[in-house]
């Protein structure tokens, strides 16, 4: 069972901050990066035809270049959407966590 805070937590994430206070909260404080860093998302090498559906990328944390966590805000969610951005970053990272949020 996952404790009470956490669920709360995970169901009242509503954007960036509170994905950083989330992974705060679960002890990853010094593995964090600071919020206001934006990512560019040409960096990813993204379809093009889902670039303007991603408003902002940030690098929330990295484990030793061993997991590596995105947070994507994005404008409208849909599953070919979120199959498109996951091939890409996966083609690119090993491990990668991704949360998606608009």
């Amino acid at each position: 069972m996952i404790p009470i805070a956490i669920e709360e937590k995970v169901k009242n994430l509503k954007g960036i901050d509170s994905i950083f206070e989330l992974f705060e909260f679960l002890g990853y404080k010094e593995h964090l990066f600071d919020k206001s860093y934006k990512r560019n998302k040409t960096d990813f090498n993204l379809p093009k035809d889902i670039l303007p559906n991603i408003e902002n990328v940030y690098s929330v944390f990295n484990i030793e270049k061993h997991l590596f966590c995105f947070a994507i805000e994005i404008k409208n969610i849909s599953r070919p959407f979120l199959k498109a951005v996951s091939k890409s970053l996966l083609d690119n990272y090993i491990r990668a966590l991704l949360i998606f949020t608009n």
